[in-house]
C-alpha cells in the first residue's frame, strides 16, 4: 500500500489510501504540536505569574501578610514569609502536626465580626472562596466582606470560558473609570463556566490538580472567621487614616452595603486593601 513496499502500484485505490493516511498523520502531528506548544506557554505563563506574585507579596504591608495561624489562635504573632504558600512552610507543617496531636494550647474559637463563613468553603487571602463540586470542578465566589464592597456585578470583568488561570494571578477585574482592581485566582485551573446574574459564584474552574497541596494555602472556615474580622478592622484603620468616617453599623456589626459608606475618593484605596494590591 506504500511506495516503498515491494509490489506497490500507483492505482486509484492506493492514491486514495495514501491521501487519507497522510492526512491523518498530519492532523495527529499538528494536534500533538499544538498541545506541546500550549503546555509550554502555560508553563511560561505560570512561571511569570509566580514571579510577579512573589514580588508583589513582599510589597504588601506587614498587616496584610499575617500568618493564617494567628486567626485561629494557634500562635500569637507571626508574619508569613512564604508568599501564602503554606505547602512549602515548615512552620505550617509543624503547627498542623501539633494541631492533629492535640498539643496546641493557644487555640480559641474565632469570631467572624458579623461576616458569613460557610463550612463548605475554603477561603483565599485575596477575598474569594472556593467550593469543591462532586464533578471535580470548583466554583469561586467573593467572600462576604468583598461582596459588601462590590455590590454591582456589572463592574466585574470576568474571564472567558477555556481561559487558563493561575494561583495569585488576576482572575477578575473590577472595572472603574479611573483604574481597575484585580481579584486574584485561588488556584491553578481552566475556566469551564462563568456565573450568570443572580449566581452565588463568579466562575467554575477545572483545577490543574486535585491533590492536597493544590488547596493547602487556602484558609479553613475556622481560620477564615477570625481573618474576616481582622481584615475588616484593617480596612477600617486604613480608611480612618485617610479621614474616612465610621463604616460600622449600630451594634458593631458591618454594614450590609459597606460600599455605600466608602467615599468615592477612598474607593481605590479600600479595594486595594481588600484585594491585595501592593
Amino acid at each position: 500500500m506504500f511506495p516503498w513496499v515491494y509490489g506497490f502500484t500507483w492505482s486509484t485505490g492506493n492514491l486514495i489510501f495514501l491521501g487519507i493516511f497522510f492526512t491523518v498523520v498530519i492532523v495527529i502531528g499538528l494536534t500533538l504540536g499544538l498541545s506541546v506548544l500550549r503546555s509550554l506557554r502555560s508553563a511560561q505563563s505560570n512561571e511569570i505569574a509566580h514571579i510577579r506574585w512573589k514580588s508583589e507579596f513582599h510589597d504588601l504591608p506587614a498587616a496584610a501578610r499575617t500568618c493564617r495561624h494567628i486567626f485561629a489562635g494557634d500562635t500569637r504573632e507571626r508574619t508569613c514569609a512564604h508568599d501564602f504558600d503554606c505547602g512549602t512552610c515548615t512552620a505550617h507543617r509543624h503547627i498542623e502536626e501539633l494541631r492533629r496531636s492535640g498539643r496546641i494550647v493557644l487555640h480559641r474559637p474565632a469570631g467572624s465580626g458579623g461576616f458569613s463563613v460557610s463550612s463548605e468553603r475554603l477561603y483565599h487571602r485575596g477575598h474569594t472562596w472556593l467550593r469543591r463540586e462532586p464533578d471535580g470542578t470548583v466554583v469561586v465566589g467573593l467572600d462576604d466582606l468583598a461582596s459588601r464592597l462590590v455590590t454591582d456585578r456589572s463592574t466585574l470583568g470576568l474571564p472567558p470560558v477555556h481561559a487558563a488561570v493561575f494561583r495569585n494571578a488576576p482572575l477578575v477585574t473590577i472595572r472603574r473609570a479611573s483604574a481597575g482592581t484585580r481579584i486574584l485566582a485561588p488556584i491553578d485551573g481552566e475556566i469551564v463556566e462563568v456565573g450568570g446574574e443572580g449566581c452565588e459564584w463568579l466562575v467554575r474552574l477545572r483545577p490543574r490538580s486535585l491533590g492536597t497541596d493544590a488547596f493547602a494555602h487556602l484558609l479553613r472556615p475556622a481560620e477564615a472567621a477570625g481573618w474576616l474580622q481582622y481584615e475588616f478592622e484593617r480596612l477600617q484603620r486604613s480608611l480612618a487614616s485617610g479621614g474616612v468616617g465610621v463604616t460600622m453599623a449600630d451594634g458593631g456589626l458591618p454594614m450590609q452595603e459597606l460600599a455605600s459608606a466608602v467615599p468615592v475618593d477612598a474607593w481605590d484605596r479600600a479595594l486595594g486593601e481588600v484585594f491585595l494590591e501592593p
